[in-house]
């Protein structure tokens, strides 16, 4: 009698560039002695088999713990970090001590500030600035949920946490614990009213989130708050994690990064998002007439994880970051064939550790065409300065 046969899709690829930051990085714990509880020696093999084995942990402990099983879990996007090759990087190691060669130890007397990463998901981002020698003093992972963090910390890392601070909570949420969509436009946030963000005609959509109009929430205030004693936040970062939220969340994401910041500090990152041409797109979400769908829910592969998020484009990302008070605003979009050619011109597999995630999210063409269009969005954004509100102390102070 013929049996069924279930086809196991293929191990995810671990790259060239992904086994020598994550060998680096556990050497660097193994020297610090930075150690989880309970962890034994055996533990922290850093051959090709051993790395495969403690990310296919990680990634099962933290859905396992209840985190979400995104395609780039599955496909160990996680695996390298990002934020190393984004343009903002080196300012970043030079304002908090880090730099090529540091491994580990500050190259500057007295830091000041602190780095804030948004979506920390394992904490391979985090990880890459304490490579580079920032201390860990300097540097805050936050995330909705710890599930992620906690797999990285024990599975993946072998550190437990390495001393960094962490805060877990929602960054879309404002001042009295209001979620961004219980926004009433126009007029702020105001408590116990819910109204949608709308959008079109002349009605600004994001009136809500400017300065001196919304009110932080309680994750980005407590964040504020662990940051006060080293100088304040100088940077919050996040990978891959606008186009996740929303138009409403990413724009309250904003707005909460934008109010931690000291003067002079900055908001920067990637997101998935669509060629310029036709504003901000829905995935996998049904009834949204307000601007064409870009579904990639058919897709085999990612069915059911796209509800609900928005694909910005760089213009609409700009006028997004510019209205919730930022300046200096760049985006710039990159194909799939860019971070290729940006990969092997530095002698790369895989430039910002992104190529294979954006592979990663892309439908079969001939089911979605919409598909093609999909690019990452590399931005940076400047808290001016001076501000009418006030604002926090400048860089430096």
């Amino acid at each position: 009698m013929a049996t069924a046969s279930t086809t196991k899709p293929p191990p995810p690829q671990l790259s060239a560039d992904a086994r020598a930051f994550l060998s680096a990085y556990r050497a660097l714990a193994r020297r610090q002695r930075w150690r989880p509880h309970g962890a034994k020696d055996d533990d922290d093999g850093d051959d090709e088999l051993s790395l495969r084995r403690s990310l296919t942990r990680a990634a099962e402990a933290a859905v396992a713990a209840g985190a979400r099983d995104y395609p780039c879990v599955r496909a160990w996007g996680f695996a390298e970090p990002r934020v190393g090759s984004h343009p903002a990087y080196t300012w970043l190691l030079t304002a908090l001590g880090g730099g090529d060669g540091a491994k580990g130890a500050s190259s500057t007397p007295s830091p000041r500030g602190v780095a804030v990463e948004v979506g920390c998901g394992f904490g391979s981002d985090i990880r890459r600035l304490l490579l580079d020698g920032v201390a860990p003093a300097h540097a805050v992972a936050s995330d909705l949920h710890g599930e992620y963090w906690a797999a990285g910390a024990r599975e993946l890392f072998g550190d437990g946490g390495a001393g960094v601070r962490t805060v877990f909570g929602d960054w879309t949420t404002g001042g009295g614990g209001l979620n961004a969509d219980a926004i009433h436009d126009g007029e702020g946030p105001r408590g116990g009213e819910t109204a949608k963000v709308v959008h079109g005609g002349d009605h600004d959509a994001y009136a809500a989130y400017a300065p001196g109009v919304w009110a932080p929430g309680p994750t980005a205030c407590a964040v504020q708050e662990a940051a006060t004693e080293v100088g304040g936040v100088l940077a919050v970062f996040a990978t891959a994690v606008l186009h996740c939220l929303g138009d409403s969340g990413a724009a309250a994401l904003a707005a909460n990064a934008h109010s931690v910041l000291v003067r002079g500090g900055r908001f920067f990152g990637t997101a998935l998002g669509r060629r310029d041409g036709a504003g901000i797109h829905s995935m996998g979400e049904a009834g949204d007439t307000a601007s064409p769908d870009l579904d990639l829910s058919t897709h085999a592969a990612a069915a059911g994880d796209f509800a609900g998020w928005k694909l910005h484009t760089a213009g609409t990302l700009a006028g997004m970051l510019e209205r919730v008070g930022f300046t200096g605003v760049q985006v710039v979009p990159r194909t799939i064939a860019q971070l290729a050619a940006g990969a092997r011109a530095k002698g790369r597999e895989d430039s910002m550790g992104l190529a294979s995630v954006l592979r990663v999210y892309r439908a079969d063409r001939a089911a979605n065409p919409d598909a093609a269009e999909l690019v990452l969005l590399v931005f940076t954004a400047t808290k001016p300065e001076a501000e009418a509100d006030g604002g926090s102390r400048a860089v430096g102070e």
